[in-house]
């Protein structure tokens, strides 16, 4: 553990990265912290595992700076619509698509014009910076800014998975968070099914292999598995239990989306197929009709 006079943390989560080790220490008292002094230097005791104990002398940084995610709202592009998917998550974010999100700030109280939001994934190789000077943050008031990403400018077409934010001001980074799931979707263009019910489908489209698996109920029970580094037009699928098929994006797996193409089948065969006309009697060998005088044949 640590401890500063009579506070006292806790380990946290341990990170490593790029060779050097951060363990986040957790006050016991978060509230007290706020008797710290910024830019001071304070006696710290550090108590190891094993009991030995070390007395060092630390420095209280300015606070980190932190922003209150309010709300977000995707606008789609036309090619989004085409994909002919329904995404069932909020949360993800086709990757074409604008990205707007609104946050409150907490630490500082106002917004600084030098104030910057990254926006990044999860394992930050793909990472952006937004601001006022880049047209990528708009106030509201001075305590509320609206922020602006487009994923393919700011990321290319190879970046997915999950976002996350954080805020740096006065030349000090917040804690990340989490902001939204991209996803880059297939375009589907046909389902057709067989006249004979127990034959599956075919799902034709462009950049099929973004599919990780598709099935013929929301469950998921009865999947096709679509298999790596796929380049084909067109990929077999369960046929659809009511009409409906459901898919599940490689870039998010842990989500089921609906796709939204009616199953098409063949025409039914006409009703006279298969019985040849029958043939009609020669006319010589017809038999004659006689007409008696009384006009009764």
């Amino acid at each position: 553990k640590l401890s500063i006079g009579t506070l006292s943390f806790l380990p946290g989560e341990l990170l490593t990265q790029h060779g050097s080790d951060q363990l986040s220490m957790l006050a016991q008292d978060p509230q007290a912290t706020a008797t710290l002094k910024p830019n001071t230097d304070i006696a710290v005791k550090v108590t190891l595992k094993d009991g030995r104990v070390f007395r060092l002398t630390g420095t209280v940084d300015a606070p980190r700076p932190h922003v209150m995610l309010i709300g977000k709202s995707v606008q789609p592009s036309q090619s989004s619509g085409n994909s002919n998917i329904q995404l069932s998550d909020q949360d993800e974010v086709p990757q074409d698509a604008l990205l707007a999100f609104s946050i409150r700030a907490q630490s500082p109280a106002k917004f600084l014009r030098d104030e910057m939001i990254e926006v990044a994934t999860s394992d930050e190789s793909f990472s952006t910076m937004l601001g006022f000077s880049n047209g990528g943050i708009r106030l509201e008031s001075s305590k509320v800014a609206v922020v602006t990403l487009d994923p393919t400018k700011a990321f290319g077409s190879s970046a997915f998975g999950p976002l996350q934010f954080r805020v740096l001001a006065n030349g000090v980074t917040g804690d990340w968070q989490p902001l939204a799931t991209l996803v880059r979707l297939p375009v589907l263009n046909d389902l057709k099914c067989p006249s004979a019910p127990d034959l599956t489908c075919t799902l034709s489209g462009s950049d099929l292999f973004l599919v990780d698996s598709a099935s013929s109920d929301p469950q998921f029970d009865h999947p096709i598995k679509v298999p790596d580094g796929f380049t084909g037009y067109v990929m077999p699928v369960p046929r659809p239990t009511n009409g409906q098929l459901y898919v599940k994006l490689r870039d998010d797996p842990s989500v089921i989306n609906s796709v939204l193409l009616t199953a098409q089948l063949p025409p039914p065969p006409p009703a006279d197929a298969g019985h040849a006309a029958e043939p009609q009697p020669d006319a010589a060998q017809q038999p004659e009709t006689v007409v008696n005088p009384g006009g009764n044949p």
